[in-house]
Parts: structure tokens; sequence; C-alpha cells
């Protein structure tokens, strides 16, 4: 009997040691996983934050290969600055521009280059050939290497005279392994997302930002922009301006002065 009992007490020793240990485990699991929570949603807020910085004229390989790849040009990077003219004229306007060009031997390519060009190398030609007043133009991009996804973002400001002033940018997305184009829901996919997840994502942001921007309309007395909240262009399927940043973030980006005189770009990382 004796011997039973101790065997007894033995028995619910080890298992309140065990249930303690698993409580403790749970306990610092829990924890941690919020703490890695809160620290990426930092790093988020950040990266979403100094997004007026990461425009540097470059192209970042991150380390990844681009040995198999057929260039226009071996002497050039895979992203390089076709176009550098800075130049300023007294009363007609002031120009500072950094227009890339795709290294890669491609139709597909060959397209995207030809869009840059019609965007941006036009509007500095229209600014140096024709009699204007008071312009304010700048562009600048960046590209990235996330595996075989080669993104370029590109970024233009533009003041002309009176009116506002427009922040105009275009994304371009490639996998080198395929020659395709990549589209925005192939991102969420490699970046093991899911479409309502991401849905949600942009919808909570952009409410977010309409009123922000009703409440600082209200202190101010200034019209703000004005974004509607149920348009059809905050659709994952027609939101055409995203890219992979450094180390695989996913930005999405909605520049109104795409087709509004306004430089407010909403942006969503993840």
């Amino acid at each position: 009997m004796k011997k039973s009992r101790k065997i007894l007490f033995i028995s619910l020793l080890v298992i309140c040691i065990i249930a303690i240990n698993i409580g403790v485990y749970l306990q610092f699991f829990k924890g941690a996983k919020k703490e890695n929570k809160e620290e990426y949603q930092l790093q988020i807020e950040h990266l979403e934050g100094e997004f007026d910085t990461i425009f540097r004229n470059e192209f970042d390989s991150q380390n990844n290969s681009i040995s198999n790849l057929t260039k226009i040009d071996i002497n050039k990077e895979l992203v390089y600055t076709l176009n550098k003219k800075e130049e300023t004229k007294q009363g007609e306007y002031k120009i500072n521009v950094n227009i890339p060009a795709i290294n890669i031997k491609n139709a597909k390519i060959e397209e995207y280059n030809k869009k840059i060009q019609n965007i941006f190398e036009s509007k500095l030609n229209n600014i140096l050939n024709q009699k204007q007043s008071n312009i304010i133009y700048t562009v600048d991009y960046e590209a990235y290497l996330n595996s075989n996804i080669l993104s370029l973002v590109i970024r233009a400001t533009l003041k002309e005279d009176n009116n506002p002033q427009r922040e105009i940018v275009q994304t371009f997305n490639y996998n080198i392994s395929t020659n395709q184009e990549v589209l925005l829901n192939e991102l969420i996919q490699i970046k093991g997302l899911s479409q309502n997840y991401v849905a949600d994502t942009i919808r909570t942001r952009i409410e977010k930002e309409n009123k922000q921007a009703e409440e600082l309309q209200n202190i101010i007395g200034q019209m703000m922009y004005k974004r509607d909240i149920n348009s059809d262009i905050y659709k994952i399927n027609n939101t055409n301006t995203y890219f992979l940043g450094k180390d695989n973030y996913l930005y999405i980006l909605y520049p109104y002065g795409n087709s509004n005189y306004t430089s407010e770009v909403d942006i969503i990382v993840l």
C-alpha cells in the first residue's frame, strides 16, 4: 500500500512538473510570438516611412546570380542610368533626372524600356524644347533582384508653374527565369500571403489614410486629397504599381499623381 502511494505521489509530481514546464514554454512562446509580431510591425512602419530614401539610382542584385542572362550591353549593369541630366535655366526650368534602362535582350524588356522613354524621357524633351516657365522635374529609380524576380521602381516629381506638384511612380516586375512579367497576385503567392489578407490590409490602410486626410482638412481648413475608398482601383487585380524591394519586402503603391495633380502616394509594405 505504501509503495503504491509512493508511486502515485511520484507520478503526480512528474505530471505537475511537466504541466508547469508546458505552461512556461507556452507563455514564453506566446511572448516571443507577440514580440516578433511587434518587431515586424515596427520594421514595416519604418520601411513605409523611409520610402523616399530608397531612390539611389542603382541596381541591387542582393548577391543573386545574373550570369545566365543575355545583356544588351555586357559592360553595363542589369539596370543602369541611360540618361542623366542636371540643368537649371533661370525662369524656365530646373531638372535633375536619372532615367534608367533595363539591360536584358528580350521583347518584353524592350516594351518596358519604350514605356520608360515615353513617360519620363518624353517629358524631359518637352521641357527642354518648349517655351515654358517655372518647371521643376526630377526622376530617380532603384532596382532590386530577389531570387529570380527583377523589380524596378521609378519616381518622378513634377512642378509646373502654379499647378500642385505631382508625384508619378511606375514599376516593372520581371521573372528572369521565365522571361515573363510578374503580376501582383504572383508576388503575393511568392510571399506566402493570402489574397484576402492583402485585400483587407489595403482596405484598412486606405480607410485610415482617408480618415487622417479628413481630420487634417478639418484642422487646417485646407483641401486634402480625398480617396474613394470604394473604388475598384484598390482591388488586387486592378493594382498595377508594386515591386519587390530589398530583402523581399513587397511594396504596393497607389500614386495618385499618375493621373492627378497631387503628390499623395499610399504605401503598403508586406
